[in-house]
């Protein structure tokens, strides 16, 4: 007999725990690379945020530094997530074939685990470079904006994890869902100068709305940096990644819908994979 939902989802969030917190290496791995390229980003841009913005130079600068940074956060969550879905798929597989637990449960205790992982990652990575690059936003806005940025990125590879079956091909194929993310951001083209018939997978695009929550809270014109002449760099910014001071709150709700529904697609994947196990 099945045990409940309750019990299911106890027993799955304890042994993910158990495993990630035995995984020595791979945590060392995670927070030592984000930490090394921080350490890197922060010394290229140093002082960057701290410089005259009315000088194009100078905000070309900033601006490269929060745009370098948040596809750093980007890449520093998805990647873990994609290596490590293709490797525990057999064995969910086997499991979830024989009833042993529900798909639910075991999404959410992923999530439980991932959540506040990926949280603290956002905080080492910004308690390196904030200072060093001399960022104006406030520093919890721009952590919670990069965790809904790594989270959110993370469930698109969670969504490519669950439909492969080796790493190999999940490596091969990220380019699909990493390369999108940067030409709908509107750092190359504004969103509005996009094909109408393209310009729907914005919407699919986590990137954009975290840069957009960043962008808001970096160059708020409220900050001593966006004063005097230097708020027409700070309005350009904006106009030109089709951002108004009233979109923070569509740009959360998008993000936290993205995260529910590629994990809900990814769990949808791979139960309908593990139901053709036996």
């Amino acid at each position: 007999m099945t045990s409940s939902f309750g019990k299911q989802l106890r027993m799955l969030a304890s042994r993910e725990f158990t495993a990630t917190a035995r995984n020595k290496p791979l945590l060392a791995g995670r927070f030592g690379v984000t930490i090394m390229l921080n350490l890197i980003f922060g010394a290229i841009f140093w002082g960057s945020g701290n410089r005259d913005d009315s000088i194009s130079g100078n905000f070309n600068s900033h601006f490269g530094a929060v745009t370098m940074i948040s596809i750093s956060s980007m890449m520093g969550a998805v990647q873990p997530v994609l290596l490590n879905f293709p490797t525990e798929r057999p064995m969910f597989m086997r499991e979830y074939s024989t009833g042993t637990y529900r798909t639910a449960p075991y999404f959410i205790s992923k999530a439980m685990v991932e959540l506040p992982l990926c949280l603290a990652q956002s905080c080492v990575q910004y308690l390196v470079v904030y200072w060093m690059v001399g960022f104006q936003g406030q520093f919890y806005k721009l952590v919670f904006s990069a965790w809904m940025l790594g989270i959110t990125s993370a469930s698109t590879a969670v969504v490519l994890g669950c439909a492969v079956s080796s790493i190999k091909t999940a490596m091969e194929l990220m380019p699909l869902t990493m390369v999108p993310q940067m030409l709908f951001a509107g750092f190359f083209i504004k969103t509005s100068q996009i094909p109408v018939l393209l310009r729907w997978a914005q919407y699919l695009c986590a990137l954009k709305y975290a840069m957009n929550l960043i962008i808001l809270a970096e160059f708020d014109s409220t900050l001593a940096s966006c004063q005097g002449e230097a708020a027409k760099q700070c309005a350009r910014i904006k106009s030109s990644n089709d951002i108004d001071d009233s979109s923070e709150l569509l740009s959360w709700v998008v993000l936290i819908a993205l995260f529910v529904s590629f994990r809900t697609v990814g769990a949808i994947t791979l139960a309908a994979k593990s139901s053709k196990f036996y």
